[in-house]
């Protein structure tokens, strides 16, 4: 129960903390809260890792290609801030297979 509160805090908060750097819109820091909270509680650090180096690479590399899709003038609707389709998206697996959830390991 413990690992799940201390889960809950760091997903919460490292969610606020890509709120307030623009990386995420609401329902994305809502999302990304949940499964924060799932994949820290459940899976522990090694997990929490897994995800947050996937969120941070591509949060960094949409950052950095932003002048690059500008130059293409091409429209791309969601921007950089991901959504809660996105955040489902590219962590969802992460929290399906979380131990406790779908995945009988740790790491």
């Amino acid at each position: 129960m413990a690992k799940f509160l201390i889960g809950l805090v760091a997903g919460v908060g490292i969610a606020h903390l890509a709120y307030r750097a623009r990386a995420l819109n609401r329902s994305g820091g809502i999302a990304a809260a949940v499964l924060g909270t799932v994949v820290f509680g459940l899976g522990g650090v090694g997990w929490a890792v897994v995800l947050l180096t996937i969120f941070i690479t591509s949060s960094a590399l949409s950052r950095f290609m932003k002048s690059r899709k500008a130059s293409l003038g091409v429209d791309f609707a969601k921007g950089s801030r991901r959504d809660a389709g996105q955040v489902a998206a590219n962590g969802g697996v992460a929290g399906a297979i979380s131990p406790g959830v779908l995945c009988p390991f740790s790491l």
